[in-house]
């Protein structure tokens, strides 16, 4: 079941192979959890706490500047959502720090602005993890073992200057069904992003062979990151995340990767965590 510490209840031998053998629930746009009057924003009904606390260990975290107070915040396109970028960070120190047996992965993207606000986002993110910070290690032959880097978190960066203890995912650039990011020495992410108002079957089958293909690798060195979302006009991912969550349960889709999902909820996230 998912929650708090699953991944501290999981038999030592799964602990102690590289994360790319496991299924890792996430959340796109993961700060979009607030009411927006703004059509096609709110991606999540559950806080980042919530999020955590739920079973989710991987964090898409969209940022961007207020110029008027020269603050940091959680955006989704153009609209800022309200949540600061440092109570984010805070709430992975805090939850991590309760349950010091899971990892969660914080994905970086700047959504705003034409400065690049890299150094800051990096100060807040490293300053708030602290010794929590997996850094990244170019010598690494393979992902970590969720056992190395339990009570830490690994950020993979789309900032426009990544800080060098991140993972430099800035490669990640296209609206694709299959594309490899190199992230720094011989790292790869292979990704299922389509998102550009693809066909629902078409989506669906990006997801399910990301999920296969996963399964099907015995690359240490390759970590599949499996976006479910999409756009589909003029809905809100909140709206129909839950269809896209219900085909992964009802075609009892399996595989492996990091898996993030609209919606979240105890159902998709229990299923998810039941693959391991």
């Amino acid at each position: 079941m998912a929650g708090n510490d699953w991944m501290g209840l999981l038999d030592g031998f799964k602990r102690r192979r590289p994360i790319t053998r496991l299924v890792i629930p996430g959340t796109h746009d993961s700060g979009a959890y607030e009411y927006a009057y703004t059509p096609m924003v709110r991606a999540q009904s559950l806080s980042i706490r919530q999020q955590l606390d739920a079973g989710v260990r991987a964090l898409d975290l969209r940022v961007g500047v207020a110029y008027f107070a020269n603050t940091y915040w959680l955006y989704h396109g153009p609209v800022n959502l309200d949540v600061s970028v440092q109570s984010a960070i805070t709430d992975v120190v805090n939850f991590l720090t309760a349950n010091p047996t899971e990892t969660v992965i914080i994905m970086l993207k700047q959504e705003t602005g034409n400065n690049d606000i890299s150094a800051a986002i990096n100060l807040i993110v490293n300053q708030t993890l602290g010794a929590m910070l997996l850094r990244r290690n170019d010598r690494r032959l393979s992902w970590p073992s969720q056992e190395e880097c339990a009570g830490r978190a690994l950020v993979f960066s789309r900032l426009r200057t990544p800080h060098a203890d991140h993972y430099d995912t800035r490669g990640w650039n296209a609206d694709s069904a299959d594309m490899t990011v190199n992230v720094g020495g011989d790292l790869r992410l292979r990704i299922q992003d389509l998102y550009g108002s693809p066909r629902v079957r078409d989506k669906n089958d990006a997801i399910r062979n990301s999920l296969h293909n996963a399964e099907e690798s015995e690359d240490p060195k390759s970590l599949f990151l499996n976006f479910t979302s999409f756009v589909w006009k003029p809905y809100e991912p909140l709206k129909t995340g839950p269809d896209t969550n219900n085909h992964i349960r009802m075609t009892h889709l399996t595989g492996k990767g990091v898996v993030c999902v609209d919606a979240a909820d105890a159902t998709i996230l229990n299923y998810l965590v039941g693959l391991n």
